[in-house]
């Protein structure tokens, strides 16, 4: 009777019946050693194959991994007839066979393997499609992950079919689908064939497949060109330089910013080589970007009025800049453009008019506030108006609207100016004023740094 119950455990555990432990001993039956004789296999039966990467006799997440999940009954279950299981074992403690230990290290230099436990799901033709390492949650979880990156190989493999019925923009599309699906650092390294069809077909990135997929590597390559434009333009002699920029727009497609900042250097060789026509030329183009800022279109307004200035006199510039103002009055740097003009041909007094006129406009722009009053008061000295100029820079530094580090600006000029005119004790006090209005250490310091290079023996009002 003993026996025949002994008889009956023996057929039921064997069955599946009946289950002692949830883990079971791993053998060549669970875990495939040779890569070789798997991918016979996995061709054979069209199978993914599931390649585990493990230190079995000396890592401690491998050996947690074991216990938790792959040494499990409902792990070996959910896998049996889904995947081939390849082990890759690096023993330390144990001795290894040569060719085992040889065929460890070819593949997990192919695959990038660093880092044990590591777990590569790979199709039939041995391109990965997913990793994946130790995660808590035990059998069930870790079958989920599994089938989830089944899933994703299982639509990456039907947009690649239907990109192989399909030409031009339709089979760049259905390429993307198939990469999309995956994880970007596996397509990094073993899509690269399937990026560069994209790519082909979308040369011109009318379809922002090019930019997706080339964005960085463009990226860098555009870094690079950028600073060979800035090499040539610092050490060559500016025609030459010139020439190469034009080569350069020509061969590259750079994203507005980069172009602009690539267009502006050129204006610069250009004004230094007194290419005056070319210059305005220049400026024109940069001007009829419709995706320059509302800022840097008034900087380039100004840009060009000087240009006009020095190439035809201050009645051309002048009259640009008049016409500009015009249709953007609240342009205030390209009003203290125009303002300098006058100055700059003798006209002080008109020029300190057309500043006061604008100032009560700009008050909602503080940075354009701070350089008319700071021009107003250098005018105002530059008249004899000494009063009227620290005035002005006492009205601005007492407004409450206007950023601390602004105000403290317009009391150190007004420092200055009391400084050549004698006025010492005063200026101190203004100095001291104009560090108190800190509001970091930092800008107290360079507060502090400006003042004392003010009261340093042959500074301003030091004799």
């Amino acid at each position: 009777m003993r026996t025949s119950w002994n008889l009956l455990v023996a057929f039921l555990i064997g069955c599946g019946v009946i289950c002692q432990s949830p883990h079971l001993v791993q053998g060549d039956d669970v875990w495939q050693p040779s890569m070789e004789q798997a991918i016979v296999a996995a061709r054979r039966d069209n199978k993914d194959m599931l390649l585990l990467f493990t230190g079995s006799d000396w890592c401690p997440p491998c050996k947690k991994l074991e216990e938790e999940i792959l040494g499990t009954g409902d792990f070996v279950a959910g896998t049996r007839g889904e995947w081939i299981l390849v082990k890759f074992d690096f023993l330390r403690n144990q001795p290894m066979l040569p060719a085992l230990e040889a065929q460890n290290e070819e593949w997990s230099e192919k695959l990038g393997v660093t880092a044990f436990p590591t777990l590569v799901l790979v199709d039939d033709e041995q391109r990965p499609f997913g990793f994946l390492g130790y995660q808590a949650g035990g059998p069930a979880l870790f079958l989920e992950s599994l089938a989830d990156l089944k899933q994703k190989r299982a639509l990456r493999d039907e947009a690649l079919q239907r990109a192989a019925a399909a030409e031009g923009d339709e089979k760049a599309a259905f390429l993307d689908q198939a990469l999309s699906v995956l994880d970007e650092q596996l397509v990094d390294v073993w899509y690269a064939d399937v990026v560069e069809q994209i790519v082909a077909l979308d040369g011109d990135d009318h379809l922002g497949l090019r930019s997706k997929w080339y964005g960085a590597r463009d990226a860098e390559a555009r870094k690079l060109v950028f600073a060979d434009i800035q090499t040539i333009a610092r050490l060559d002699r500016p025609e030459r330089a010139i020439a190469f920029i034009d080569e350069v727009l020509e061969a590259v497609e750079f994203p507005v910013d980069e172009r602009f900042e690539v267009l502006r250097i050129k204006l610069s060789l250009l004004q230094q080589s007194q290419q005056l026509a070319a210059a305005l030329d220049l400026l024109d183009q940069m001007l009829a970007m419709p995706e320059i800022t509302s800022e840097t279109r008034e900087r380039l307004v100004v840009k060009k009025g000087l240009q006009l200035f020095s190439a035809g006199g201050k009645d051309q510039a002048s009259g640009f800049l008049d016409a500009e103002l015009e249709q953007r009055p609240e342009q205030y740097f390209v009003r203290l453009t125009r303002a300098q003009l006058e100055a700059g041909t003798g006209q002080v007094e008109l020029a300190i008019e057309m500043i006061q006129k604008a100032i009560p406009g700009a008050v909602s722009e503080p940075d354009a506030l701070v350089e008319l009053v700071a021009t107003l008061a250098d005018l105002q000295c530059k008249a004899g108006k000494e009063d009227d100029a620290l005035a002005s820079l006492e009205a601005f530094a007492v407004d409450e609207a206007v950023p601390p580090d602004l105000r403290a600006e317009a009391l150190l000029q007004a420092a200055m100016i009391m400084r050549e005119s004698g006025r010492v004790r005063p200026a101190m006090l203004t100095e001291n004023r104009a560090v108190a209005l800190a509001k970091t250490p930092e800008l107290a310091r360079e507060m502090q740094r400006v003042v004392d290079d003010l009261r340093k023996p042959g500074g301003p009002g030091n004799f």
